[in-house]
């Protein structure tokens, strides 16, 4: 028996067909049932879902209006609403068992603009939309398989998606909490007193934040926020990048293991941010102590304003624009740049040069280079005891009206209120002063 080309491909071509037909065959949605709940003395609302959008809407009206859409008009289908005492639960009713695909129903809750207690929104594989203005006292959004979305909630708020992403144009309340194990977080303007959120495998992004205890988390993807103002705040991602616009608050602590930090305007007391395979950088800083360290990446700073700053990297470079502090500069492998400083300090390179240039001198100075030369730069009137010697290398003195041209140098300068204290071990020194 021989079979039929023309035939075969014609069977074949029909199955894609017949699978698609079957997989979709519940989208086609009509509205099918209507219910209205009285809502009053109710402090507890509850909806719940396996599958199916849920998306919410305001109403003028006191009654809640429920619309289911489905593909067939069946009665055992429809919602289960039951009430206890002054709770409200609302859930899917029956649900045939399918071959192929998932039964498809779209629910619509238009909810009274007076209900401000409690709201639970759930669903399994559906998304939950709020295209209302919500004002509750708490407010929970849960869904497996789809995305979260709001458009303005006042109210504590409890979001998660497992696999969907959570979007919310504002928040506001006193404690938010926002987790997704493979989605975005994309949230607009948040006002609160506590802020948790956590991602496993997806980027977080705030534009505007304030709030005075701050903890975001992403494992694998990027964190970006543009206002943040509070007090405390703990940012941490492994493998992503950190990006802030501006921050004001009283504690930062930002770290990344193969990421980098880019920090625009930075006003804080207390900073530590720590890259593991990625530079730090930031635009302004002030505060009070600052912690800066980076394994395999440089760090840049344009304008440091502060009483105690420690940096340390150990495969990159470290440059500063003007430095305003005490300080302590270490780089295992990379050179060491700074310029318009006025403070005091210690810094030290293992592989890469030392070049500074002083506004003002105001305490002790030690500069140390292993294979590298050192430079610096003072202002002419400035007073100073100055030791320094080089191994392999020589020390070049341009100060006043003294030349010296040595393998070390030990020679006072002015009335000395400081030392500076000079080293190389295979570079040469060179110090010299500027009007």
């Amino acid at each position: 028996m021989t079979s039929n080309p023309k035939l075969v491909f014609f069977v074949l071509l029909g199955i894609p067909a017949l699978l698609f037909a079957l997989l979709s065959a519940d989208f086609n949605t009509r509205l099918v049932n209507t219910q209205e709940i009285d809502l009053e003395g109710i402090t507890q609302l509850e909806i719940s879902y396996v599958s199916g959008d849920v998306t919410v809407y305001k109403s003028e009206s006191n009654q809640l209006v429920l619309k289911e859409y489905m593909r067939k008009n069946n009665s055992d289908l429809y919602a289960v609403v039951s009430k206890s005492g002054n709770s409200v639960s609302i859930e899917n009713g029956e649900r045939p068992k399918l071959r192929f695909g998932s039964y498809n129903v779209r629910v619509e809750v238009f909810l009274p603009a007076s209900f401000h207690e409690n709201l639970t929104v759930s669903t399994g594989s559906g998304n939950i939309v709020s295209n209302a203005d919500l004002n509750l006292k708490n407010c929970r959004l849960t869904s497996v398989g789809g995305s979260v979305t709001a458009k303005r909630i006042d109210g504590n708020t409890f979001a998660e998606s497992i696999s969907g992403s959570i979007r919310i144009g504002e928040l506001k309340g006193d404690k938010f909490s926002l987790e997704t194990r493979s989605g975005s977080i994309a949230l607009g303007d948040v006002d609160g007193k506590m802020l948790d959120v956590e991602t496993v495998a997806g980027k977080i992004e705030i534009h505007k934040l304030k709030c005075p205890s701050v903890d975001v988390t992403s494992i694998s993807g990027s964190i970006r926020i543009g206002e943040l103002n509070g007090d405390k705040f703990s940012l941490e991602t492994r493998s992503g990048s950190v990006a802030l616009n501006d921050v004001d608050g009283k504690m930062l602590d930002v770290e990344t293991v193969a990421g980098k930090i880019e920090i625009g305007k930075l006003k804080c007391p207390s900073v530590d941010a720590t890259s593991v395979s990625g530079s730090i950088r930031i635009g302004e800083l002030k505060g009070t102590k600052f912690n800066l360290e980076t394994r395999s990446g440089s760090v840049a700073l344009n304008g440091v304003d502060g009483e105690n700053l420690d940096i340390e990297t150990t495969s990159g470079k470290i440059e500063i624009d003007r430095l305003k502090s005490r300080f302590a500069l270490n780089s295992i492998s990379g050179a060491v740049k700074v310029n318009e400083i006025t403070g005091f300090g210690n810094v030290y390179s293992g592989s890469g040069y030392i070049h500074t240039r002083f506004a003002a001198l105001s305490g002790n100075v030690s500069m140390h280079s292993i294979s590298g030369s050192v430079s610096m730069q003072l202002p002419s009137e400035t007073g100073f005891d100055l030791k320094a010697s080089s191994s392999s290398g020589m020390v070049n003195v341009n100060y006043g009206a003294q030349q010296i041209a040595a393998k070390s140098v030990a020679q006072r300068f002015g009335e000395p209120n400081h030392t500076v204290d000079l080293q190389s071990t295979s570079g040469s020194i060179r110090v010299n002063d500027w009007k």
